[in-house]
């Protein structure tokens, strides 16, 4: 319809040049813009302003062109405006300002609109020879002060396109109706000015938690103020705190439910006793808690697994405990661990329950508070809870299974959230997590950048990076178990990117049986300046992952001996080193790694984690 539309408009200003604008057929069709009785338009500076049109015939009118002219010297922006009543279902434009027309000191604007030629009987519009109101437009006046009490009248327009005020019947006869134009009346007394809330402001808010916010207006001319809001629920309160002269405060309250997930617009309105208004108009985005289960994908007899997160999007929400209850098919995943994360270090109480309601069950609690009182619940935020790891058994059967973890909601006793009262309790959204296990051809083992091709360069240095640095550089499964080089079952290891560089090398050769680990260690030698780490090993060694901390001491000129490849990355207070020999069947020796120390106590330099590989 919108093409339609924009081709009338042109046939329209194509039939206005050529004069060939009609008389009313029957009874005159009148419209008016502001008041049907003639009555001013009561209005505020610096105010928006609806100016309502209302239109009156007796022919079926398929098609309309409204223009309006209001004076610069009052009004400083024309806001478009909105189609109501029977013009609401038409296809409706409204063209941009025309500012200079019809004269000098004069803007115009426009509305034009089409009926819905594509129902079975076009909606034409037919008020019978009654007063219908049809749109509006939208006007912002000046906040110039010596304008109160004055009179602005409104103006026939013209568009420079479209031209004059017309309408066509449903013959596409044009008829020029009969025009009432009202005045607007600037009140001697200033608007009210609602102070809080801002306009234009978002509240992100969580269902069921309560939410309010302050409503407070002035008038600066010390008069009454009611206030009232447009709001689509009808279960808020406005809550009077003080009522005076010039001064009003009340608190909005409201309770969205807790699976309530949509987005609107409310109208906060202050009017005073002579009807000047002040509106403020804020959005709200209304979201639910939730709960969520990552997904991980593995391959059988590897491990798995799986993040317990919670997401708070509103800044109304507080979570000061949790019980949670996760499920799975016992006979494909076995439960090796459940480790409580970060963001539950100061939480006063967490408990892992297994086997709460049979095999293949786990339960998890917090509490912020028990005894205490002063850790702070989860407030507006993500926040990674547990992590829990799986192992599959080695079943051939089982590639291309997906194991979902199920997390079951029966009346108040699991999978629920309370507040850091402990009154309100209440069942987030979950989000389900799943464990799917690849088949063989998921993967290649040795291609770890995944372009189809095993043990080659490009590989290694994906292997290297990842292991210097698995945040920045992570691996998805595909890649974890295309790790596992020496297939030992333990993927991303040392000994696996020893196994691939030699590999790469064409000198690497299958482990032998029953062949088992060497014993090895590490010694870190401080002295005044510098560092060096000593590798102790029983069998020669091919490749050292090491991670150590130096938490606030600056260290430089990391380094190792002649002939040995060293790989590193250092942030914060943690570095990561690899080091292995040019020549990947080559031992790496005793002296692998030193360096500098610039500035504090190298007396606090730990090593954190370390892996050794034979060659």
């Amino acid at each position: 319809m919108k093409g339609l539309l924009l081709f009338l408009i042109l046939v329209v200003a194509l039939v206005m040049a050529e004069g060939a604008i009609g008389q009313d057929p029957g009874g005159i069709d009148s419209l008016s813009f502001g008041n049907t009785d003639g009555s001013p338009i009561v209005v505020s500076i610096d105010s928006d302003i609806s100016v309502p049109i209302w239109m009156k015939c007796d022919e079926n009118i398929a098609f309309v062109h409204f223009c309006l002219a209001t004076q610069n010297e009052y009004v400083v922006a024309r806001l478009g405006g909105l189609p109501v009543g029977p013009l609401f279902d038409w296809d409706v434009y409204f063209s941009e300002p025309a500012d200079g027309w019809p004269e000098e000191g004069l803007t115009s604007q426009s509305l034009l609109g089409i009926a819905d030629f594509s129902l079975p009987e076009p909606n034409y519009i037919n008020t019978n020879g009654e007063w219908v109101m049809v749109g509006t437009f939208t006007i912002h006046t000046t906040d110039n002060p010596e304008v109160m009490g004055q009179q602005s009248p409104l103006f026939p327009g013209e568009d420079p396109i479209q031209g004059l005020t017309v309408l066509f019947d449903e013959f596409w006869t044009p008829i020029t109706p009969a025009i009432l134009f009202c005045q607007l009346q600037f009140l001697e007394t200033y608007p009210p000015e609602i102070i809080t809330p801002p306009d234009d402001t978002l509240f992100a808010i969580n269902g069921p938690f309560p939410f309010s916010v302050p409503f407070i207006a002035t008038d600066e001319d010390q008069e009454a103020i009611t206030l009232e809001v447009d709001f689509p629920y009808d279960d808020y309160d406005l809550i009077e705190v003080i009522n005076a002269p010039g001064y009003v405060d009340y608190r909005f309250e409201w309770t969205p439910s807790e699976s309530l997930d949509v987005g609107f617009e409310a109208d906060f309105i202050a009017t005073d006793i002579n009807s000047a208004t002040d509106v403020n108009n804020v959005s709200f985005d209304i979201k639910p808690v939730v709960v969520s289960v990552t997904h991980d994908t593995t391959y059988i007899g590897y491990s798995a697994s799986v993040e317990l997160s919670l997401e708070l999007s509103g800044y109304n929400s507080n979570i000061g405990g949790f019980t949670f209850l996760i499920t799975w098919c016992d006979s494909v995943l076995s439960l090796e661990n459940v480790e409580f994360l970060e963001s539950l270090n100061d939480w006063e109480y967490t408990n892992v329950a297994y086997d709460p309601v049979g095999p293949g069950s786990v339960r998890l609690v917090g509490l912020a508070n028990l005894s205490s009182g002063d850790v702070p619940p989860f407030t507006y935020g993500t926040y990674s809870l547990a992590r829990l790891d799986f192992m599959a058994p080695m079943d051939s059967s089982l590639a291309g299974l997906t194991v979902p973890l199920i997390m079951p909601v029966q009346g108040l006793s699991d999978n629920i959230l309370a507040d850091s009262t402990g009154y309100l309790v209440f069942h987030p959204r979950i989000n389900e997590g799943s464990i799917t296990f690849l088949s063989s051809g998921d993967f290649i083992i040795g291609d770890i950048n995944l372009n189809g091709f095993a043990w080659e360069v490009g590989d290694a240095v994906v292997f290297a990076d990842h292991l210097i640095d698995p945040i920045t550089n992570p691996f998805n499964a595909r890649q974890r178990i295309a790790s596992d080089c020496n297939q030992d079952g333990t993927p991303e290891t040392i000994a696996d990117l020893i196994y691939l560089l030699g590999m790469i090398g064409e000198n690497a050769s299958p482990p032998p049986e029953g062949s088992a680990p060497g014993l090895a260690n590490i010694v870190l030698d401080i002295q005044e300046n510098t560092a060096a780490l000593n590798l102790l090993a029983s069998a020669p060694a091919g490749g050292l992952l090491a991670r150590i901390n130096h938490p606030n001491i600056e260290i430089d000129n990391i380094r190792t001996s002649p002939g040995l490849q060293l790989k590193y990355n250092d942030r914060d207070g943690l570095l990561s080193v690899i080091v292995y020999s040019a020549d990947s069947r080559q031992a790496i020796g005793t002296k692998v790694l030193s360096f500098d120390i610039i500035s504090g106590n190298g007396r606090n330099i730990t090593i954190e984690t370390f892996e050794v590989s034979d060659t």
